[in-house]
């Protein structure tokens, strides 16, 4: 008798987690069905206007011609890992006037090369005279020269823009840019946090379905010990 009031209990308090767990999952799905309307809302804000931008300064000077030469990125997401496996994301948002220079910030990421234009045609001729080398094993003091002084022009062309600071990306549009860019630039900066937050709602949702099916194969389990 002691034991199946004991066995009762269990059930009972598995009964009340299990209730509390989905009060839980109702609230986050409000929550996340709210930040995706606003993160839907958001991305039409910020392609009206970007369109409108474009009507204004003409499709040509709202491209991906305007483009950087080399595009560093402002936004960062940081993941951990909870004991339960949840993982949280957290975008870290960095404005361009209070990054010292891009070395700094571009530390510990894996560094990708750009090759301008001009370093293309430097590399064609080089490949033009390792194939006169090949040919004639003799050179020109000219030649022999030239190498080594482009290397070196090179590194520090790179070294002066890793310690250069980081440009607004607005500015590849122009100096004086319409209000209507500017907006578009926020909107889409809102969209990155919500997506992380989003992302952190998903994976919570995730790991509360895992719980309430463990929890509920206990209450089964109990159950049919019981019958």
């Amino acid at each position: 008798m002691g034991k199946e009031l004991e066995e009762h209990d269990e059930v009972a308090k598995l009964c009340i987690q299990l209730d509390d767990l989905v009060l839980k999952v109702m609230e986050d799905l409000e929550a996340l069905h709210q930040k995706k309307e606003v993160f839907n809302s958001l991305i039409e804000e910020g392609w009206f206007s970007l369109s409108k931008s474009r009507y204004a300064m003409g499709n040509k000077s709202v491209s991906t011609i305007q483009y950087g030469h080399t595009m560093i990125p402002l936004v960062r997401i940081h993941t951990s890992i909870l004991k339960d496996g949840e993982i949280i994301f957290q975008a870290e948002r960095r404005d361009p006037g209070t990054l010292a220079n891009r070395e700094n910030w571009m530390e510990g990421s894996d560094a990708v090369e750009d090759v301008s234009p001009a370093d293309q045609a430097v590399r064609r001729r080089n490949v033009a005279l390792n194939k006169r080398t090949k040919e004639e094993p003799v050179l020109s003091e000219d030649v022999q020269m030239e190498k080594p002084s482009k290397e070196k022009v090179k590194c520090s062309k790179q070294t002066e823009e890793q310690r250069s600071p980081i440009q607004d990306p607005l500015k590849w549009f122009g100096i004086l840019v319409p209000q209507s860019l500017r907006q578009a630039q926020t909107s889409f900066q809102k969209v990155i946090e919500l997506a992380a937050d989003i992302a952190t709602l998903q994976s919570h949702l995730q790991v509360a379905q895992k719980e309430y099916q463990t929890l509920l194969r206990q209450k089964l389990h109990l159950t049919k010990e019981n019958v």
